[in-house]
């Protein structure tokens, strides 16, 4: 194999992958019109339900007298294992120390 049959193959080699490699183009610039375009029905999307909000019709809850008897129930309840939160010494934790004030001597302490 001589150095002419050498490059000949590499130049058959370069010309098959120069048709296979895909054209780099640079893209156009997408027009900016579509941004604002989407950022206007977002908008107006988000005033048409806001509208929709303030005008919807309110609707007046009322509740029966076992509705407000079960309520009160709930509220009474205590979980049976309350008692153990009540631990030995937690008075001292719920009240605040007293400390005397002292008249001290105050001879020969300047301010």
């Amino acid at each position: 194999m001589t150095d002419d049959d050498l490059r000949q193959r590499f130049s058959e080699l370069r010309a098959e992958e120069m048709r296979r490699v895909p054209s780099f183009t640079i893209p156009r610039p997408q027009p900016r019109a579509r941004w604002k375009l989407q950022l206007a029905a977002a908008a107006l999307l988000v005033l048409i339900m806001m509208i929709g909000l303030v005008l919807r019709p309110r609707r007046q809850t009322t509740f029966s007298p076992a509705d407000h008897a079960t309520a009160r129930s709930i509220a009474a309840w205590h979980a049976p294992t309350d008692a153990l939160l009540k631990t030995p010494g937690s008075e001292i934790l719920s009240s605040m120390p007293a400390i005397p004030d002292l008249d001290l001597p105050t001879e020969g302490v300047t301010p």
